[in-house]
This record gives structure tokens, C-alpha cells and sequence, in this order.
């Protein structure tokens, strides 16, 4: 079933700061601070995808737009935990997408449906080297791994000619920086970067993201920002290179 940018925006509106901290609370508190933020990246994406071993490459240019027509299912989440100086941070984001159009496949003309599940998770831990009442710093190191499953069919009447399908799997350390400064004492600027690669999976990966947090308490944020991500895969013949970004939106609840 698809969802409307509405019904995304109603189930994800929390939390755009993604892989952002919130405002320092008392200095010395003890015990963990947890955050728990879903949000929404409106993100289309540019690049070459060869999506099945024994298949073609694609450049792909695909809008938010574009996206969203053929979205099924879409969920994206960040959280941190911190005692401290010691900060724990996660990332998952899970997209399911399909189409269907009319083709000449096999010198016929075919009905041809695709179909792909898309999940990736960033898992890092790291220390708070700078820890002030207006500003702090984050250094972290960890892993992003995630999960391509792609389908392709074909059919004539209710006659499959041609079925392809792939599961592209890839994992590659990160390291991290992520650091606040407060502009004001409700609103402060975010900004987080990371790199990685270099395993037989993953040649290279990075990501950029900045957002503008407005504080409405010290437990609930109303945020605003941008998210660029470079991920160069490889599994087996089957790769893909793609940069993906776009506008974050969101809140985040801190407890």
C-alpha cells in the first residue's frame, strides 16, 4: 500500500536532527540520557546502479518526487544514549519501493515490475572530548552495514519471461565527528560527518548532515536541516554508486 507524504510526516514527525544531541542538561548529571528521533528525509538519488550480477547498469536520477510516487513502506530512525563522556549513537533506515511498466523484453511487450527493499544501519561509540554549556564535541568510530534486495519480473499475459533477483549485502567501519553550538538558549546549529570503507563490500562511504534544532523544552526539539550520503558498494558483479541527499525534517524526544 502506498503512503502520502502526509501519513510519513504523521508517523516520522520526530526527530531531523538525525545523529544530532540535544541541549546540555545540568553539568555533572549522572546516569544515561537517552534519544529516541524519527524523522523524514525528503532525499532523491544520482547514480550508476547495476542491480542484478548478470544485469545492465542504470544512471539513476531520481527526485524526492520520483520516490515518493513508488514508495510502499518507508521508516527512518536515530537514537543515542550518553553516561558522561560516553556516547553510544544508532541510525536505521528501512525503504521498500516498487513500479510497474510496459516494456519490449525478449522482443515482446511485457509488464515489468520492479521490486527493492533497501536497509542500512550506523552503529558508532565514541567519547564527548569537548563538553561546554554552549558547545560540544563527539568522537566516534563504528560500522554501517545494510541489505539491497532487488526483483525484477517480467510477464506476458500471466507468462513470466524473465526473473531476476539479488540480494546486494555490504558492511565497512566509520569514523565520526559530531559537535553543537548553541545560538541562542532555544535554538542551537548541529552538524555530524563521517568516513569509511575500504573492505571487499564497501570501496568508500561518507556522510554530511547539518540541522538547525529549535527547543521547545529541554526534552522535546523541533529540527530542520540537510543530509547528503556517498556509498560506493560492491557484491560480487552486482554494484552500486550513488550519492543520496536531501532535507531533513523533524523533532526529536530526549529522556
Amino acid at each position: 500500500m502506498k503512503v502520502s507524504v502526509s501519513a510519513i510526516l504523521a508517523i516520522s514527525v520526530v526527530g531531523a536532527a538525525a545523529l544530532g544531541p540535544s541541549q546540555p542538561r545540568a553539568q555533572g548529571l549522572q546516569g544515561w540520557q537517552f534519544e529516541v528521533s524519527p524523522y523524514v528525509w525528503a532525499a532523491g538519488v544520482d547514480g550508476t546502479i547495476r542491480p542484478l550480477r548478470r544485469g545492465p547498469s542504470f544512471e539513476s536520477s531520481l527526485s524526492f518526487g520520483d520516490i515518493l510516487d513508488n514508495l510502499d513502506a518507508g521508516l527512518f530512525v536515530t537514537g543515542s544514549a550518553r553516561r558522561d563522556r560516553f556516547i553510544l549513537m544508532g541510525d536505521l533506515y528501512y525503504i521498500s519501493l516498487s513500479d510497474t511498466v510496459r516494456r519490449t523484453v525478449l522482443g515482446q511487450r511485457a509488464s515489468l515490475r520492479g521490486e527493492a527493499e533497501i536497509l542500512q544501519g550506523t552503529l558508532a561509540a565514541g567519547w564527548r572530548a569537548v563538553d561546554r554549556p554552549t558547545a560540544s564535541l563527539d568522537l566516534l568510530a563504528g560500522i554501517r552495514a545494510g541489505e539491497n534486495d532487488i526483483g525484477i519480473r517480467a510477464k506476458v499475459n500471466d507468462t513470466t519471461i524473465l526473473r531476476g533477483d539479488d540480494d546486494i549485502t555490504y558492511s565497512a567501519p566509520i569514523l565520526a565527528l559530531r559537535g553543537r553550538v548553541a545560538l541562542s538558549d532555544r535554538v542551537s546549529l548541529t552538524g555530524y560527518g563521517d568516513l569509511g570503507g575500504g573492505t571487499s563490500s564497501v570501496d568508500s562511504t561518507w556522510q554530511l548532515s547539518a540541522t538547525l534544532d529549535y527547543h521547545i523544552s529541554d526534552s522535546v526539539a523541533i529540527s530542520a536541516g540537510y543530509r547528503h550520503e556517498k556509498l560506493d558498494i560492491t557484491n560480487g558483479s552486482a554494484r552500486s554508486n550513488t550519492d543520496t541527499s536531501g532535507f531533513l525534517l523533524g523533532t526529536r524526544l530526549s529522556f
